[in-house]
């Protein structure tokens, strides 16, 4: 019922998936490359890994500030040109990815069972533009196409 509605007011419906640690992971396409993806409402940013786009040929530039959370204040933080991104059917172009060592994170992750982690993380840039909204019922995030 939900997501009909949704859809009948230009929402694209993209499943999630539970992790045990209880995060959302979701498939994202950036420059038609695969990665799995963390959905994060309280980042500001949508983040890929720095080590992921150094191994996937990503042209990134360190920014002159550092980047704060994710449990310190001080990391070194860089940008990509604008890139297009695919999640689901929902296609964003023109959209600078920023790139932070993810290393911690992915290590905390094994260490709660998540075989594959996530590679990056899923913004507020993106969720507050596209008018986001997450359904737990289903596991679904709904994002419009419009903005």
């Amino acid at each position: 019922m939900l997501t009909d509605f949704l859809k009948a007011e230009g929402f694209f419906a993209i499943p999630l998936t539970a992790t045990k640690a209880g995060h959302f992971m979701l498939s994202i396409l950036i420059e038609n490359q695969p990665f799995r993806f963390i959905l994060d409402t309280g980042a500001g940013s949508t983040v890929l890994d720095i080590g992921i786009a150094e191994q996937n040929n990503f042209i990134t530039k360190e920014l002159e500030e550092s980047a704060g959370g994710l449990g310190t204040s001080e990391m070194k933080i860089y940008k990509t040109p604008p890139v297009e991104i695919k999640i689901g059917d929902l296609t964003i172009t023109q959209l600078p990815v920023f790139c932070l060592d993810l290393s911690h994170e992915t290590k905390a992750l094994l260490k709660k069972g998540i075989e594959e982690p996530a590679q990056g993380v899923l913004g507020a840039d993106v969720l507050l533009r596209h008018k986001a909204i997450i359904d737990y019922g289903s596991n679904t995030l709904f994002l419009a196409a419009s903005v």
